[in-house]
């Protein structure tokens, strides 16, 4: 895996690492739709594995919608992570950057605070709060 930019982790480099499963799964559908074409698997057995395989997809689509409200746009994606790691110094910087655009420079400069004091040596902050 190689880094890309300041993040040491980031949801894009997940899926990758998700081919396995998928390969998985992939195998363990093949196998069952033998199984039933063939007979060799009972009419309940179909039905109880299929009821799984539903409860399974069922949750991973609402942990994907949930997911999906926190990129839903820029600003939400910020205030989750401050909210999530605040003394993160880019989800700050970036969410003052956002909020300057929109005018909202009182909520900027709390935010370019933050950063300074997260960072002192933050020359990128400093010059943003003075220039807020």
């Amino acid at each position: 895996m190689a880094q890309s930019g300041p993040q040491l982790v980031a949801d894009r480099y997940s899926y990758l690492l998700c081919l396995g499963w998928v390969l998985l799964v992939g195998a363990g559908v093949i196998t069952f739709w033998r199984a039933w074409v063939d007979r060799r698997l009972k009419r309940l057995s179909f039905f109880v594995i299929a009821g799984v395989t539903g409860m399974i997809l069922v949750g991973l689509w609402g942990l994907t919608w949930k997911q999906v409200q926190v990129w839903h746009n820029t600003g939400s994606l910020f205030r989750h992570v401050v909210s999530v790691t605040p003394e993160s110094r880019t989800a700050h910087y970036n969410l003052g950057i956002l909020l300057e655009r929109e005018g909202r420079l009182d909520e900027a400069v709390r935010h370019y605070r933050e950063v300074v004091r997260i960072d002192p040596d933050d020359v990128e902050g400093r010059i943003n709060l003075v220039m807020c």
